[in-house]
């Protein structure tokens, strides 16, 4: 509940910021009642590849969720239908996942090299469990993305009316 008037958008826009929502039908219902008939969602963010994790692959995105205090992470086909079930209308996906991964490698080299200091401060007691997890995510989640775990893309939809 952001507390804004209803139906005083045209268009609300979720840039990597849906996946910290606990309940993502929730997040979508305030979007609907925030934008004006015919408004526009616009949603960028990572989405499960698949809903059938091998036991490793769900070891990994439990820890990578820890590390950045995500919640859960949707499918993009299980997002979508929550678009659906919402009312939305005109509701489109781009996978942009090539865009993404320059960025996302810098940030899986530089992790490779801070991640094992950060696991010896740790464990010396110089810095948190929630650091040494931070980076942790950051190396990992490369993986996610160029194993087929994960992709990242750009929903689109529009409110009826």
């Amino acid at each position: 509940d952001t507390d804004l008037d209803s139906a005083s958008f045209d268009v609300v826009c979720l840039l990597e910021s849906s996946c910290y929502a606990l309940d993502k039908g929730k997040l979508i219902e305030e979007a609907v009642r925030l934008l004006k008939p015919g408004g526009r969602l616009v949603v960028a963010d990572g989405f499960l590849q698949k809903t059938e994790l091998a036991e490793e692959e769900q070891e990994m995105l439990d820890r990578w969720m820890r590390g950045w205090v995500v919640p859960n992470v949707l499918s993009r086909e299980q997002f979508g239908r929550h678009l659906e079930e919402s009312g939305f209308e005109d509701i489109s996906f781009v996978e942009i996942t090539e865009n993404i991964l320059p960025t996302s490698l810098r940030m899986h080299q530089i992790a490779k090299v801070i991640y094992p200091c950060t696991a010896w401060a740790h464990r010396l007691g110089f810095c948190s469990e929630r650091l040494k997890n931070h980076w942790y995510s950051a190396r990992s989640q490369y993986h996610f993305f160029t194993d087929g775990i994960a992709c990242y893309g750009i929903f689109s939809a529009r409110k009826a009316g």
